[in-house]
């Protein structure tokens, strides 16, 4: 059996999220999921905590979802998001910007996992146009992966869905182009998820665990995008929208 056993979304892009008992999934994701980003006023790109040393400091504020307003809680306090750029300036020390309105080929810079070398890549791959998700708009792992990593805690991998499942291994590579049913959602499963620094760094609570990338190199590389990388979990796009919920049951057809 296989059953949903969280929901998160993370409000704003490369903060830590919010966990949900339910949530509507369409098109576009999540519904809330990064529906803000922090934009580098002086390159106008999109800030992302795969380049740690400039914004990694992102990881220590979260994003949650109120009375219809998406709140910031930085470590002087929260505050709204629309108005969170003059804090979040003077916090990380670099002048931004808050938007709610992603733009074809809106760019992030990241630090490339296996070569420590800086580079930058093109959000929105495998996602509808005018999202801020990296590749796909859901974002899936399950706790036989988790179990398979030693178990590591499912927020270093920033997922939306965590599934229950009894598996051994990593059954998500048996996934690959198939659908996940979820009540009436239906996600189909294109590709595993590379795995970038972030889940080595700190996430709030969560202390670094900087050899945790190699780890998961060496219990499961694959060949994503004409690439050998070190893969955990995986992205799917939602061809029948609906809601889904805490403790549903979901299967693979």
């Amino acid at each position: 059996m296989i059953t949903l056993d969280q929901i998160w979304r993370y409000p704003v892009k490369s903060m830590r999220g919010e966990e949900v008992e339910a949530c509507a999934i369409g098109a576009r994701g999540l519904d809330g999921d990064r529906r803000y980003a922090v934009i580098d006023s002086q390159t106008g790109r999109v800030a992302s905590a795969k380049h740690p040393r400039k914004w990694g400091a992102l990881l220590d504020a979260s994003a949650r979802t109120e009375g219809g307003h998406v709140w910031i809680d930085l470590p002087d306090g929260a505050v709204r998001a629309p108005e969170a750029a003059s804090r979040i300036s003077a916090w990380i020390g670099r002048d931004v910007r808050i938007s709610d309105t992603p733009s074809a080929g809106d760019a992030a810079e990241k630090i490339d996992a296996q070569s420590g070398e800086q580079g930058s890549f093109v959000l929105g791959q495998g996602a509808p146009p005018g999202t801020f998700f990296d590749f796909g708009p859901v974002h899936f792992i399950t706790t036989s992966s988790l179990a398979s990593l030693g178990a590591v805690d499912a927020r270093r991998f920033r997922p939306n869905l965590v599934l229950r499942t009894s598996a051994a291994g990593f059954p998500e590579d048996d996934w690959i182009g198939r659908t996940i049913a979820i009540g009436g959602v239906r996600l189909r499963v294109i590709v595993a998820t590379p795995r970038c620094v972030i889940p080595t760094l700190a996430h709030g609570a969560l202390a670094p665990e900087p050899s945790l990338l190699k780890s998961i190199a060496r219990a499961h590389s694959r060949e994503v995008l004409g690439q050998s990388q070190p893969c955990a979990g995986a992205y799917a796009i939602v061809t029948s929208p609906g809601e889904v919920r805490v403790g549903d049951e979901a299967a693979i057809v």
